[in-house]
């Protein structure tokens, strides 16, 4: 079961580098950066992942992300994605599923779920994501 919305985030692709070239198999590592809320703090995040390509204009990733609110707290994330790309520059939508750890004190319950987030980017590498905490089947919020 989908529970309350945690995270929102608007920002930018900063920088792409060519890991491998192997057709299909080829691994791109973008890295970005923006703002936004989490659990209704403001913050910012810096993050990098590795994609590689696969037929018919999908793309797995996984990657990492750290965020940090305006009162210093930290929350570091990892996870996956599954995208379907545009075929235009950046521009793709992907289905996200990871999680947290290690966050602060004050952001401290976003250690204890699984979070999916649905993740749009256009041409030019600008992106924006929302973040539902996922309790399982049988769980409350």
């Amino acid at each position: 079961m989908l529970g309350e919305l945690v995270a929102e985030s608007r920002g930018k692709v900063t920088g792409v580098r060519v890991l491998s070239i192997d057709g299909m198999n080829s691994k791109v590592e973008a890295s970005f950066q923006g703002q936004g809320t989490i659990l209704g703090k403001e913050m910012t995040e810096i993050g990098t992942y590795i994609q590689v390509s696969r037929p018919g204009g999908v793309a797995f990733a996984e990657g990492k992300n750290l965020i940090q609110t305006t009162e210093g707290e930290i929350a570091p994330w990892e996870g996956f994605s599954v995208a379907r790309l545009t075929g235009e520059g950046f521009g793709e939508n992907s289905a996200v599923a990871g999680a947290f750890h290690g966050a602060s004190t004050g952001l401290d319950r976003l250690n204890r779920a699984a979070y999916v987030t649905e993740f749009e980017s256009d041409a030019e590498g600008n992106y924006h994501y929302r973040t539902w905490e996922w309790l399982g089947s049988n769980q409350k919020q």
